[in-house]
C-alpha cells in the first residue's frame, strides 16, 4: 500500500524509490504461521500471500514501464 501511495503520489509527492523499495519488501515477505483451524491465521497467511503477490506484479509493472531502468528497445528486440 505505501508503494501505491508513493508510485502515484496519494497524499506524497512521487517517489519511485519509496515505491520500489516497498515492492521488493512485500514481493520477498514469506510469513507462514501454522493456523492450526484458527480462521484469523488463516486470513492473515492469505493477506500476507496476496500483498506478496501484489508486490511482485507492481514491480513488475515498474520494470515494465521503463521507471526503474530505462528503455532500451533495440537491445530488448530478439535478433534472428
Amino acid at each position: 500500500m505505501i508503494g501505491y501511495f508513493g508510485q502515484f503520489g496519494i497524499g506524497t509527492d512521487v517517489n519511485y524509490q519509496l515505491a520500489i523499495s516497498s515492492y521488493i519488501y512485500a514481493s520477498k515477505s514469506i510469513l507462514n504461521i501454522s493456523n492450526n483451524d484458527n480462521d484469523d491465521l488463516s486470513l492473515f497467511n492469505n493477506l500476507v500471500k496476496n500483498n506478496r503477490l501484489l508486490g511482485q506484479i507492481s514491480l513488475a509493472y515498474l520494470y515494465f514501464s521503463g521507471i526503474v531502468v530505462e528503455e532500451n528497445i533495440s537491445y530488448s528486440q530478439l535478433k534472428c
